[in-house]
């Protein structure tokens, strides 16, 4: 039961401290299209990446969050 409901909550929990800290440090959130973020996402539920992809991924999104400003609309 924890490994479907208690991981959900962690993440939602895990999410909501970064948004706050995050915004407290003057960061922004701007939105990727759907296919890039499934591309560099992952979710350590029940089947986590293994280091090396995870590693990749948290670089490219690293890249991503360091490059010029979107022209989206800011995210609440």
């Amino acid at each position: 039961m924890d490994a479907i409901i208690g991981s959900a909550k962690r993440r939602g929990a895990r999410r909501a401290n970064m948004r706050v800290c995050m915004g407290y440090k003057g960061y922004h959130r701007y939105g990727l299209p759907k296919q890039i973020w499934e591309q560099i996402n992952f979710d350590e539920g029940n089947s986590s990446p293994t280091e090396s992809d995870r590693q990749k991924m948290l670089m490219q999104q690293a890249k991503i969050a360091s490059g010029p400003k979107p022209a989206n609309p800011e995210l609440n």
